[in-house]
């Protein structure tokens, strides 16, 4: 058995798992299953946020500039690097302000961490 099918095979009984206790533990939930919410959306959504954590938790904290300087793409040329990281500190940053207004406009509040900022 490969890890993708590892993988698979945990998630998969994390999901038989996840329904047993909503079946057991929130007896009336199928009362609540509708066109705009489903069970298995739930569920799914339960464990992608297991594995989101998960891997905030181990995966390697850099700063985003460390990141591009670490590419590959860049070349030798301090100018084309520089313009290149602008251009990527650019793309990220409007992405982020994209999500924080989304969030303002349907729940009214705005998260520091999306704000613009000097990361230089």
């Amino acid at each position: 058995m490969n890890f993708e099918e590892k993988i698979e095979t945990q998630i998969e009984a994390l999901r038989v798992f996840f329904y047993g206790f909503l079946k057991v533990g929130c007896p009336y939930f199928n009362d609540f299953d509708n066109e705009f919410i489903t069970i298995d959306d739930v569920i799914d959504f339960t464990i992608y946020e297991g594995i989101e954590k998960c891997y905030d938790y181990y995966a390697s904290k850099e700063k985003i500039n460390e990141y591009v300087k670490n590419s590959s793409s860049l070349t030798d040329s301090i100018e084309v690097d520089t313009k290149f990281f602008s251009r990527q500190l650019q793309y990220a940053q409007y992405y982020r302000s994209e999500l924080n207004d989304m969030i303002e406009d349907e729940r009214g509040i705005r998260i520091l961490e999306l704000e613009k900022r000097d990361i230089y």
